[in-house]
């Protein structure tokens, strides 16, 4: 198969691909194949086709490595792998008794719990990185200045909720500029604002109640956007590429739980959003430019979480659930999940839509909070656990 236009060669990293995570997200697609199913076709399809696909798009055949050649320090550029330094598709057979907690149906009957997907069993790392293979290594007991102990921790865990398109209707009813307790010329926001403000405060309620915090701190909410909308000229919606950006709303913690409203948190966000505008990314790679080592550049959150800070991301426009796979395979996923200690330590994930309109969101915390998320009041009002 010819390969697409343009894409046939290895790009070079835009400056928001450049400062952006150094990392991969492990997602999960679950799927239910016939009754009559043949494993080794299944795993022959999904060879066949990725195979093809980085034949079209070079750049899944590629790994990130450090940049000697650039200016500044941090830059990765991608590298073309040799074939077969990697295996593209790789097989774990998880039918026998005990290798999985559950069967397909029972999975499927209490809505794919992230807690099943335990990260070692079906996200294995390729390497264990035991510290006792390693005794020309020391591991310090103290992190050095830079990535805070909490964003390490594997004390981490992830839970799905589930948001009927009553309760989003509800929700947003209740985030209602009519209900903010100040004034402001902010009248309208979408349910996307209401569902981020509830869920901004739920993490920082579970996690920071005022009782625990000392002096005032403030919450820093980082909200990922699409930098392709926010350029000038346009580019293309579906332009390729990273384009990855965040607004980051802000208030004090106190205020937040205190006599702070739904509305006045949706208007918040909703503010920031209005503020990126069409020279944003331009202004974000003017900022770029002018540093020396692009890893200093971080999404302020990131700073504190999981703690006083939030960080939101969004995968609800992958149209994940419209992709038809083939027979094979049985035709559509069912669910878009991720492992048992979710994606990235104080990440929220707001989910593809799902074929009914309702919306799911993986809620990112500590494990001993875990608890408390399932029974914060006005976070169940609206949410569903799954």
């Amino acid at each position: 198969m010819e390969s697409l236009s343009g894409f046939a060669e290895v790009p070079g990293l835009t400056p928001l691909e450049r400062i952006g995570p150094k990392g991969y997200v492990r997602y999960v697609f679950p799927f239910q194949l016939p009754d009559s199913y043949d494993l080794d076709q299944a795993a022959s399809v999904l060879r066949t086709g990725y195979e093809a696909a980085q034949r079209r798009l070079l750049v899944l055949s590629c790994e990130a490595v450090p940049d000697p050649d650039a200016r500044q320090a941090g830059v990765v550029k991608l590298q073309k792998l040799r074939h077969g330094d990697v295996e593209g598709v790789s097989v774990r057979d998880l039918r026998a008794p005990g290798a999985f907690p559950m069967d397909y149906t029972e999975l499927k009957a209490r809505a794919f719990p992230v807690s099943a997907f335990d990260a070692g069993t079906i996200c294995r790392r390729s390497n264990e990185g035991r510290a006792e293979d390693h005794p020309e290594y020391t591991i310090l007991p103290l992190t050095l200045e830079g990535l805070p102990p909490k964003l390490l921790s594997e004390d981490h865990r992830g839970q799905v909720f589930y948001f009927s398109p009553e309760s989003l209707a509800r929700l947003k009813s209740e985030a209602s500029s009519t209900n903010a307790t100040e004034p402001t010329k902010q009248t309208w926001i979408s349910t996307n604002d209401a569902l981020s403000a509830l869920l901004w405060r739920t993490v920082v309620a579970v996690q920071s109640p005022p009782e625990t915090v000392e002096g005032d701190p403030v919450s820093v909410f980082n909200v990922a956007i699409d930098g392709r909308l926010r350029t000038d000229p346009p580019v293309h919606p579906d332009t390729l590429g990273c384009f990855l950006g965040y607004v980051a709303p802000s208030i004090p913690v106190r205020k937040m739980l205190g006599s702070a409203s739904l509305a006045d948190l949706a208007i918040l966000i909703r503010q920031a959003l209005v503020r990126a505008g069409n020279q944003f990314v331009d202004d974000v790679a003017a900022l770029v430019d002018r540093v020396e080592d692009v890893d200093r550049v971080v999404p302020t959150a990131f700073l504190d979480v999981p703690g006083n800070h939030c960080i939101q991301t969004s995968w609800v426009n992958f149209a994940l659930y419209d992709v038809q796979w083939g027979p094979a395979l049985g035709d559509k996923i069912q669910a878009v999940r991720a492992q048992h200690v979710g994606v990235i330590n104080g990440l929220q994930v707001v989910m593809p839509i799902l074929p009914d309109g309702a919306m799911e969101i993986l809620v990112g915390v500590e494990k001993d909070c875990l608890e408390k998320l399932l029974h914060e009041p006005l976070w169940m009002r609206f949410a569903e656990a799954r």
